[in-house]
């Protein structure tokens, strides 16, 4: 293992961005029925409450008889609006939410348009073919495969495009490979191809669904960063990874405007913080429960940064950034290092750090956590596997899941020490027993949803973010499947979740620089 140590200190300005001019006020109730045309109530509508002053939104599921009820809503001014497939939207503008309000609203069948593309067909969209296979090994591993789908190239484009990426996968592409890959995409996605139907998909949620309730708060603008960072995501600060204080306080890292900052979900009180690197990326995020510090990845700083939120103050470490990071009990600070295809290990106190290689190369260690044994573990992206770090012993070993061409993305760990993990391939969440390395795989109800992050929350909740299905799903440990719920927001594109402190977990939506919050309601 190499050690070495570096720290690079600045007190960072602070962007304040207050909804909420006094910590306390009164908060408002709205609750009312949801019918169909004929009077019926309807029950699974999703009913969105967006209090258009601040630009936070609270969403529901109406229930038995068409019901809804939505409270300790910020006071001002709401649209409301109740949606679901196959009907046309309800909206009431210019509510004024005081006390407790009762608004009912009215949804309107109308006729199957078969006009769009939903996520469970996306996947049938890729002609089938005897290198089709290749196809999505090579290149859906990282990427969606919405984002090849509406692309349409040259045969020279495509062919630059597959020689820059096929290495990231693995070492000993063959020429026949890349040819092979290069043709596929030459053959059904050339510039004489029409783009075929847009993508949307529509919310719906099953109509005896949990209660649950969404909360969305938009991110504010914020300072234009001193390096403009390159990428697909139109959105302009690219919230990425999430984590919660015991406190409650969220903070997120943003991926694009070189900030880390925080939300307090009791004013809607928004802070952020100029990471000192320009362009680092920030990505990665955790807080330390030592000090209550907050850590984080620059993924082209190539630095680990720690903030102290009470003076804003905040210190670049080493020679090495990477994508999550996770904390011990004994203070130190685990990372994946995706392109090294190693593990960073930071101690908190000296700030010196290590690395521990991988076994299989070019195995794309993504998420990563810390069970309650202090055993470190990891997803290897590319290598359908996932990994285990003794750091009394050094001993990595390596557990390949039951379904091939899987590509496991990010895990959590339950109360009861297992290690689960999303199949971003196959469609799929695995449960890992730590004592026999035994995996049990479940199905996720959408085909083609992409799963890319997994929670599990203070009530032992296991949770899963359908990245291209727009859902978050709820383990029915019961009846051993998962529930879906439509999140609000289109195309909200969640890669990190983190354990709300009480109940329910916080999510950041990259695609539309907004943080969320999901719970069952008892």
């Amino acid at each position: 293992m190499r050690r070495i140590i570096l720290a690079i200190l600045v007190l960072s300005c602070v962007w304040v961005l207050n909804f909420a001019s006094e910590p306390k006020f009164e908060r408002a109730t709205i609750s009312g029925t949801v019918k169909s045309s004929t009077g019926t109530g309807l029950s699974g509508v999703l009913v969105r409450l967006i209090n258009t002053d601040r630009k936070i939104s609270v969403s529901v599921l109406s229930q038995s008889g068409g019901q809804y009820y939505a409270d300790a809503l910020f006071p001002g001014n709401y649209e409301i609006r109740a949606e679901r497939k196959g009907y046309q939207s309800a909206v009431k503008s210019g509510v004024q939410a005081k006390g407790h309000i009762s608004i009912d609203l009215v949804v309107r069948k109308v006729a199957d348009e078969d006009t769009y593309l939903s996520s469970e067909h996306v996947f049938d969209q890729f002609p089938e073919d005897p290198d089709k296979r290749l196809v999505v090994d090579t290149c859906f591993r990282c990427h969606s495969m919405l984002s090849f789908l509406k692309e349409r190239k040259s045969h020279d484009q495509w062919e630059t495009l597959v020689r820059r990426m096929a290495p990231r996968r693995r070492d000993d592409f063959t020429e026949d490979e890349i040819d092979r890959v290069v043709g596929y995409f030459d053959r059904y996605f050339n510039e004489s191809v029409p783009l075929g139907k847009s993508f949307q998909d529509a919310p719906e949620a099953p109509s005896n669904a949990m209660p649950v309730r969404i909360t969305e708060y938009s991110i504010p603008d914020q300072p234009p960063p001193e390096v403009i960072v390159p990428s697909t995501n139109t959105a302009p600060l690219f919230p990425h990874n999430i984590t919660v204080t015991p406190e409650g306080m969220v903070w997120f890292a943003l991926y694009k405007s070189n900030r880390i900052a925080s939300l307090d979900p009791r004013t809607g009180e928004f802070q952020s913080y100029p990471v000192p690197t320009p362009g680092s990326v920030p990505h990665g995020i955790t807080f330390s429960k030592r000090d209550g510090s907050i850590w984080f990845t620059e993924a082209r700083g190539n630095k680990v940064g720690r903030l102290d939120p009470k003076t804003g103050e905040i210190i670049e470490i080493g020679n090495f950034g990477g994508n999550t990071i996770v904390e011990d009990s004994k203070g130190n600070m685990y990372t994946t290092l995706y392109w090294t295809n190693q593990i960073g290990k930071v101690n908190t106190q000296t700030h010196e750090y290590s690395t521990y290689d991988l076994i299989t190369p070019k195995a794309m260690p993504y998420g990563i956590v810390v069970d309650q044994k202090d055993q470190i573990w990891w997803c290897q992206l590319f290598a359908d596997s996932i990994g285990k770090l003794n750091p009394e012993t050094g001993k990595i070993t390596e557990y390949p899941t039951p379904t091939k061409l899987s590509g496991p993305r990010r895990l959590s760990v339950d109360q009861g020490g297992n290690i689960w993990f999303t199949e971003w391939l196959a469609n799929k969440v695995g449960k890992l027993d730590p004592d026999t390395g035994q995996i049990e795989e479940y199905d996720l109800p959408t085909p083609s949803s992409e799963a890319y992050e997994v929670r599990v929350d203070a009530e032992n909740t296991v949770w899963v973010a359908g990245f291209l299905s727009n859902t978050l799903s709820r383990f029915d440990r019961s009846k051993k499947m998962f529930v879906e719920y439509p999140i609000p927001t289109p195309r909200a594109e969640i890669r990190k979740m983190a354990a709300d402190p009480e109940r329910g977990v916080w999510f950041a939506q990259s695609h539309t620089d907004v943080i969320g919050h999901i719970y069952v309601k008892r």
